[in-house]
């Protein structure tokens, strides 16, 4: 897809919903209803993605699609950078207003009769007011659980809400890594840097009681300095030549060398203005108060607004007497301690795991005291203990990995390297538990996943198999979006990065840049999808400049017929128990 100027959030997305084989068939094979002229953003996205797959793609049709975009959505109009997610849920949310109440799609539940409807299977109120659930409703939505239970009575309240995307907080790593140079006074050993695990909340007092342990020297003995550009001195101006050099070195006085006398201080170094020219910029040995000289003056008139008045010195050392006061530096060696490579190694391994994504997300939590909530039940004020479930489980689950986080008052993106399984992805353990559980689906297994690592009638309800990831590379200022996919004709992975299309290899579809996740329910593939390996067979093949699709089901003898323009020919057989299916392409 070409980038028509920062738009790389919107083609990644496109491409991963290109892939996701229930819309991109619902969208390409016309199975949706709208009128005329009512359905712009739809009727485009459809084209683009139709395009993509017979290979007739070019740049004017994903032109007219971020213009139809721009036209419904006046937020991603111009060429300004966007979060991808934001731009995925407003598209899922407008192709369902476009399509909303006019198509369920084939795979959709059915009503249930009054009669089979038991209190475990009645629908949320919410569902009960969409009568005809849209194809983005019935393939990608689903419900939260909410329970609030009382600590006192253990009454429990539920409420439930709908989402479309499960945003995962990444479990924070509590501390940083930092390294810290002792230096001592003895000459057998000048300079020990340490590497420390700082708790992100820290204070300097718990740094020096740190440091004091990881150096072997006693926490009274230490001296805390952070030196380098730039020292701050808090000095009247009205101070002499002489006192500014005594004050300038006793900052300096921790890191000479012992034996260094020091002598005819004036000629030891100079000291200049920051920001005004050389030729005027040093102050003069000779001026009884030199900080009263008009450069600084003048330095404290262009200084940034803010803070408190303050000039920039700079101390430019004569290169003898630097020599003879801090000694050779290329002589001067700092020894690491082997808590610096450890510390340093285990705060850039960072990673975890997507399960334990989950179990941060639905732990169990307590009301703080200020939330407490009145119990209806006990008439009294509870910390109640609140937890967060799924209710139930969409056809296509979405998961976006929260990598923008505020810690303190600082913003950042989180570069954690979240494990996340490409096949067999089981969300039983984050399913609010029932009363009565369904019977275990069991079936043919798709071809890219062997039977072969799960046991026979292993509930495929909650089986997810990943089939897109959304990438987010940069900073939290400027970032550069992509997108991993896998072909469900030839089962292989590839990278989409804008106009470029390159193979992926499978270990790489894991990275630190994961954002967004793609899931498919392995049951969920509908009859009239051609990638369903759950029902019997499926013939696409190319008659005229047309792809015609047939599909079988060995059980009811149902056949159905697509038209579909494009160059390929494929079939699926019965998997049986091989779990193989060929497929085929044709010139």
């Amino acid at each position: 897809l070409k980038n028509h100027g920062n738009t790389c959030f919107m083609n990644a997305v496109v491409q991963c919903l290109s892939n996701t084989d229930l819309l991109a068939e619902f969208l390409a094979l016309g199975r949706y209803r709208a009128a005329p002229g009512r359905a712009e953003v739809t009727e485009h996205l459809a084209a683009l993605v139709r395009a993509l797959w017979t290979r007739e793609y070019t740049p004017q049709l994903s032109a007219e699609f971020k213009n139809a975009v721009s036209k419904y959505g006046s937020q991603f109009q111009g060429n300004a950078q966007h979060d991808a997610l934001e731009f995925l849920l407003w598209l899922l949310d407008r192709v369902h207003e476009d399509l909303e109440g006019s198509s369920r799609g084939p795979g959709s539940e059915k009503p249930q009769p009054e009669a089979s409807r038991t209190p475990e299977n009645l629908p949320s109120p919410l569902a009960q007011l969409s009568l005809g659930p849209s194809f983005v409703q019935s393939h990608f939505q689903a419900q939260y659980r909410s329970s609030l239970t009382c600590p006192h009575c253990l009454k429990q309240s539920n409420t439930f809400d709908p989402f479309l995307c499960v945003s995962l907080p990444i479990p924070l790593r509590q501390t940083r890594f930092l390294s810290v140079t002792l230096v001592f006074p003895s000459k057998s050993q000048r300079f020990l840097r340490v590497g420390l695990a700082v708790p992100i909340l820290s204070t300097v007092a718990a740094l020096r009681k740190m440091v004091a342990e990881e150096g072997g020297v006693p926490a009274d003995e230490l001296e805390s300095f952070r030196f380098g550009p730039p020292f701050l001195l808090r000095e009247d101006r009205a101070i002499s030549w002489v006192q500014l050099q005594e004050c300038i070195l006793s900052k300096v006085r921790c890191v000479l060398k012992s034996e260094a006398p020091i002598q005819n201080p004036g000629s030891l170094f100079s000291v200049r203005v920051v920001g005004l020219s050389l030729a005027c910029g040093y102050l003069s040995p000779q001026d009884s108060h030199p900080l009263c000289h008009w450069a600084v003056d003048r330095a404290l008139h262009l200084r940034r607004p803010g803070g408190p008045p303050h000039v920039k010195l700079a101390v430019e050392w004569d290169s003898c007497a630097k020599e003879r006061l801090f000694g050779s530096l290329q002589e001067e060696r700092v020894q690491d301690a082997d808590s610096v490579w450890q510390q340093r190694w285990a705060h850039q391994q960072h990673s975890c795991t997507l399960d334990e994504c989950f179990q941060f997300y639905t732990k169990e939590e307590q009301l703080a005291q200020d939330d407490a909530w009145k119990c209806p039940h006990c008439k009294a004020l509870q910390q109640g203990m609140v937890k967060l479930s799924l209710w139930t489980l969409p056809d296509i689950l979405i998961i976006h990995l929260k990598r923008f986080c505020q810690v303190g008052e600082r913003r950042n993106k989180l570069s954690t390297l979240v494990k996340f399984p490409l096949s067999g992805l089981n969300m039983a353990p984050h399913v609010a538990q029932r009363s009565t559980s369904p019977p275990p689906v069991t079936g043919p297994w798709p071809p890219w996943k062997p039977p072969a690592c799960l046991p026979a009638g292993y509930p495929l309800d909650f089986l997810y198999d990943l089939y897109a990831v959304c990438n987010h590379h940069g900073s939290l200022q400027g970032g550069h979006y992509t997108a991993y996919c896998r072909n469900s004709l030839d089962g292989q992975w590839y990278s989409y990065d804008d106009s470029t299309v390159e193979p992926l290899p499978e270990d790489e579809v894991n990275s630190r840049g994961a954002y967004i996740l793609f899931y498919q329910k392995r049951n969920s593939i509908p009859l009239w999808s051609a990638s369903s390996s759950l029902r019997g067979r499926c013939y696409l093949s190319v008659r005229g400049g047309e792809l015609e699709g047939t599909q079988s089901n060995d059980r009811d003898q149902e056949r159905r017929h697509v038209i579909w323009n494009g160059e390929l020919f494929l079939q699926r057989g019965d998997l049986g128990t091989t779990g193989e299916c060929p497929v085929h392409r044709v010139g």
